[in-house]
């Protein structure tokens, strides 16, 4: 929900959502009630609120915690919620944009970020991209591009792969065990015969990012395309994300990727990372 311009409205509006069963049509067959139930859990958080325990939101909604923690589980298995940075806490996850509005509200920390990307891609024939790690995809979180011709097309809330791009891979090579091998795993159940490539791709990300902090991927996704990448991981697991910035190869070559480009993208990592929720605030594990 929007914040409005009242302190003590916008207090109101974060408090605990009436139980499910106050809200729930009694003549209503066509109702779904455990559908209703998982809206009303994500409705539970907030600015104000950002991270809740399985007790926190039973005693919101007015569900007994077992009930709770299923739905919970059920919606942590889709990615509509993450591991808090608190133990035992759950937030939002990314995936939650794609409900609208609210969601873009949980995540209003794209608008302290952004200007250090805007002001990052004007100085360069590029666009440069925020993304999140979910599941076996890097989601678009914020993209801005760079005041020249070439504008990158994906919008935001777009869904690369995670292994089969340099921008995923470099983000698992930043992962700590704990966070890559599940996924590694998961790669290797449903797709085995990428699994050499993907291994390679990251042994190759983990050398750059252990000798420079950034990856370079020049043309490796895509001939016409050059771009520096470099991860944002907690090394105790949680949220990951990603920061790129990408251009045509012809505009963006290698010794300005890599002498300029790439070092600079680092420093923007350590400007951004404070704002990330659930971000590191140390160095990325390499």
């Amino acid at each position: 929900m929007p914040r409005s311009t009242n302190p003590a409205i916008d207090k109101a509006a974060s408090g605990p959502a009436l139980p499910i069963h106050a809200a729930r049509p009694t003549n209503d067959r066509q109702f779904v009630t455990a559908l209703a139930r998982g809206l009303e859990i994500l409705r539970c958080f907030s600015a104000e609120t950002p991270e809740l325990g399985s007790r926190d939101i039973a005693r919101r909604i007015g569900l007994s915690q077992p009930t709770v923690w299923r739905l919970c589980h059920t919606l942590s298995q889709l990615g509509y919620l993450v591991p808090g940075t608190v133990p035992g806490k759950l937030r939002v996850g990314a995936p939650a944009l794609a409900l609208g509005a609210a969601s873009l509200d949980a995540l209003r920390f794209t608008e302290i970020v952004e200007p250090h990307l805007r002001a990052f891609a004007n100085r360069y024939p590029a666009a440069v991209v925020l993304g999140q790690q979910h599941q076996m995809t890097m989601i678009y979180l914020l993209r801005c591009n760079g005041e020249t011709s070439f504008v990158m097309n994906h919008p935001v809330g777009t869904s690369v792969p995670l292994a089969d791009t340099m921008f995923g891979c470099a983000c698992l090579a930043g992962m700590p065990e704990s966070m890559f091998e599940p996924l590694v795993t998961e790669i290797e159940a449903t797709r085995p015969r990428r699994m050499a490539s993907v291994h390679r791709r990251v042994d190759e990300a983990r050398r750059q990012l252990q000798e420079r902090g950034f990856v370079a991927s020049l043309g490796g996704d895509h001939p016409a395309i050059h771009y520096v990448t470099t991860p944002l991981v907690p090394a105790r697991g949680g949220l990951a994300y990603g920061l790129m910035c990408a251009g045509p190869a012809f505009q963006l070559p290698a010794a300005l990727l890599e002498g300029e480009i790439g070092p600079g993208l680092v420093k923007l990592a350590d400007q951004v990372r404070v704002a990330l929720p659930g971000a590191a605030r140390e160095e990325p594990a390499a």
